[in-house]
């Protein structure tokens, strides 16, 4: 049974606290559009910019390499200067002949989307890039700090949605199970996302520690991105003189049973009173 947590005024910021890639992609996109709006970016080059992001965001490896060419191409025209680049190079013995060769290609692909040669090709190529380099990264930056907004604001509500999910499953599991002996619910968080305290998703079991065995009620999970939880009705029984051992393996509690079946319930942490409870209750019916 899936249902979606309430709505609350941060869901803007909540759907983009757990997306660090979409922020700074957006906030790159937006940038670019904005060197092209004022004058600093041209079309042509805006476009590929637009373009190589949102493919970029698809694809780790050509975002990784777009990133760190356009950190290199910043560096080298807005820190270094491209001229002190060139000399480094020539001084190294690499020089800056390959790079003339670059930019005439480019120019002359440019030239069919408009783009008409120049008698600096390196200068022309090299203060395009140069300026897209400078406007994504700005805008990235505008989108990292558009996500650290949400990541706050997904730090301050977890909890609440959290509670609110622990607390329907514990209702579920006191109406399947009952609760005459010891009731416990053990959760597990999976999946984490960069600067969220919160894990992506949370399983429950409860347990209820009965006098003759023990009952699960399983199958319950919130998705803690949408928020949207799901109540299973899972359950199951184990009569204690068909229980061989229980402990804890982190992160599992393992109940093994006397025909050889393993059961293995997710838990956060070690669950010393319900351990305690059911091994006390085996040791009780082999005797």
């Amino acid at each position: 049974m899936k249902q979606r947590l309430k709505e609350r005024t941060t869901d803007a910021l909540w759907w983009l606290g757990w997306r660090p890639l979409v922020a700074g992609s957006i906030g790159g996109i937006a940038g670019v559009l904005v060197g092209y709006a004022v004058g600093a970016v041209g079309g042509a080059t805006a476009t590929f910019g637009v373009l190589l992001i949102a493919v970029g965001a698809l694809k780790p490896f050509l975002r990784k390499l777009g990133f760190l060419a356009a950190v290199s191409v910043f560096v080298v025209f807005y820190v270094i200067g491209s001229e002190s680049a060139e000399g480094i190079l020539e001084a190294v013995g690499v020089g800056a002949d390959w790079t003339e060769l670059v930019a005439v290609f480019v120019l002359n692909v440019g030239s069919l989307v408009g783009v008409e040669t120049a008698n600096e090709p390196t200068e022309v190529v090299g203060g395009a890039v140069a300026a897209l380099a400078l406007w994504s990264l700005a805008g990235a930056a505008f989108g990292g700090v558009g996500w650290l907004g949400g990541a706050f604001a997904v730090n301050r509500k977890y909890a609440e949605v959290y509670d609110e999910f622990v607390e329907k499953v514990e209702e579920e599991g006191e109406s399947l199970l009952g609760n005459r002996g010891g009731f416990y619910s053990l959760t597990h968080g999976e999946e984490t996302a960069p600067v969220v305290d919160s894990a992506k998703m949370y399983r429950t079991t409860n347990l209820l520690v009965g006098e003759s065995s023990l009952s699960l009620h399983h199958g319950s999970s919130v998705d803690m991105v949408t928020r949207e939880i799901e109540i299973g009705d899972g359950t199951k029984e184990l009569y204690y003189d068909q229980v061989a051992s229980v402990d804890y393996d982190e992160p599992f509690v393992k109940i093994r049973m006397s025909d050889g079946e393993e059961i293995r319930i997710v838990s956060s942490g070690k669950p010393e009173e319900l351990l305690d409870g059911v091994q006390r209750k085996v040791q009780e019916y082999k005797e």
